[in-house]
């Protein structure tokens, strides 16, 4: 929603490369949402898992644990 109200207020900003980014990041977010709410729903209290489980997600996108293809993986993650 924020893309569309910019994009109306200045037209200039809409491209194709925007666009694409756009639903580049939405489809990523929608991807990764679902799954993490089903794992959270598994325990007694979902809503305390919510910072591990962002913790989790920086640190594998910022590829702050050095592993085999950790530097492939951020690239999977938007922090990365």
């Amino acid at each position: 929603m924020p893309f569309i109200g910019a994009a109306a207020r200045n037209p200039e900003l809409v491209a194709a490369r925007t666009v694409v980014l756009v639903l580049v990041v939405h489809v990523f977010l929608d991807t990764l949402s679902f799954p993490s709410a089903l794992l959270r729903c598994q325990f007694r209290n979902p809503v305390a898992t919510v910072p591990w489980a962002r913790m989790v997600l920086v640190f594998l996108g910022l590829s702050v644990i050095p592993f085999e293809d950790s530097r492939f993986l951020s690239q999977l993650f938007l922090p990365g």
